[in-house]
């Protein structure tokens, strides 16, 4: 039902049943994020890898019946769609396939989503740069990090 709104891969580390073989793709690890990145939907199992899209402005959908902090976030500021079971799945997939402005709304919610956040790239070079003296102003005043959003 997917193939008619989009292209579809299926990467598996396990053998797939033979009417899903020829939608399985082997993708070096170092090319994943690349492929995400050119995605319309995300659609799996694995936590990470639906965080990993999300964070890329992917539309997401995580199966599974693992808890997870950061999927909740993410999926409170609408970047991923959790499901615990099956039930659902399907229609939530087709339903941002057929909207052509998903991607768009999904890297929106992003940027909102990251302005919140602090930048810890900033933080560390702050903090590397400045050290002894960083450490002692976050011992005195943690909230200082939130000064690198």
């Amino acid at each position: 039902q997917l193939t008619e709104y989009a292209r579809v891969f299926i990467t598996s580390e396990v053998k797939l049943p033979g009417d899903l073989q020829k939608y399985q793709i082997s993708i070096p690890p170092e090319k994943m994020h690349d492929a995400l990145a050119f995605s319309a939907l995300y659609l799996g199992e694995g936590g990470t890898m639906a965080s990993e899209a999300a964070c890329l402005g992917i539309p997401s959908i995580y199966v599974n019946s693992l808890n997870m902090g950061y999927i909740h976030d993410e999926e409170a500021h609408g970047l991923l769609n959790s499901f615990r079971t099956a039930e659902g799945v399907l229609e939530k997939a087709v339903e941002i396939l057929a909207n052509p402005e998903s991607k768009k709304a999904t890297r929106q919610r992003l940027q909102s989503f990251l302005s919140d956040k602090i930048n810890t790239l900033k933080l560390m070079e702050w903090f590397l740069e400045n050290y002894p003296e960083s450490l002692q102003i976050l011992k005195e005043d943690p909230d200082y990090q939130y000064k690198f959003k």
